[in-house]
């Protein structure tokens, strides 16, 4: 019997684990990818915090990191023109992540 009930919070501890690292990751490239000028960093943090809750769906999640992560590279490369490329190839990923956000303004 103790055997199962370790067994069962090592599995519970383990998933938790990876689901706040996968929060995590989506908060960071969030915050990463929306670099206006005069953001409060806290707020953004919140928004971002937020918008990581309401997309719950992985397809839906997957597709909003890809957009985010595309967006983070044009900005460090410097090349805000691959925006408008960006904003083609991952329109669905950017709008389902601006949909999330409007929640949480």
């Amino acid at each position: 019997m103790k055997l199962k009930t370790l067994a069962a919070a090592s599995f519970s501890v383990f998933f938790l684990s990876v689901g706040v690292a996968k929060a995590d990751d989506f908060i960071a490239l969030c915050t990463k990818s929306d670099q206006s000028a005069g953001v409060d960093t806290e707020e953004l943090e919140r928004v971002c915090s937020c918008a990581s809750s309401k997309i719950t769906k992985s397809s839906e999640r997957a597709l909003a990191m890809e957009a985010m992560k595309a967006i983070v590279t044009a900005i460090t490369s410097d090349r805000p023109d691959d925006m408008a490329a960006i904003s083609r190839k991952y329109g669905q990923g950017i709008e389902i992540m601006l949909n999330a956000e409007a929640v949480c303004m």
